[in-house]
């Protein structure tokens, strides 16, 4: 079976059941209506499951708003530290007002950055023999 006749009997499928009741007609979420805060978990997820926020995503898409996205991380590296150098650790951001992370990350950054050296190879140059 292709993706589109794959496609087709899903959309047919979702169609019958539709018309049978089994699935109803999510309210949508107001674009320009801001979403509400929640005391749990389960509470967003009941709120979610309850409207349909399409209009209200493709509102934001055509605004250019959206939630914001960080910077992909590059690089995650698991460290071991004994209890006096993490307790360290933990004291300088205290101190700065800032997680551990961000004083390692400032730690790495003032660390200096060695310079490229050229390679060492040589030239293919071939020698005449005899």
């Amino acid at each position: 079976m292709t993706r589109n006749e794959a496609r087709k009997r899903a959309a047919t499928a979702a169609g019958q059941a539709r018309k049978a009741g089994k699935f109803r007609r999510l309210p949508s979420w107001p674009p320009g209506k801001p979403r509400p805060t929640f005391a749990s978990d389960a509470e967003e997820a009941a709120f979610l499951r309850s409207y349909s926020f399409a209009r209200y995503w493709e509102a934001q898409a055509a605004t250019g708003e959206g939630p914001a996205r960080r910077a992909p991380k590059v690089h995650v590296y698991p460290s071991r530290f004994t209890d006096e150098r993490w307790s360290r650790l933990e004291a300088a951001a205290a101190r700065r007002g800032e997680s551990v992370a961000a004083v390692l990350r400032d730690l790495v950054r003032q660390l200096p950055v060695p310079e490229r050296r050229k390679s060492a190879r040589r030239s293919p140059v071939r020698r005449r023999t005899g």
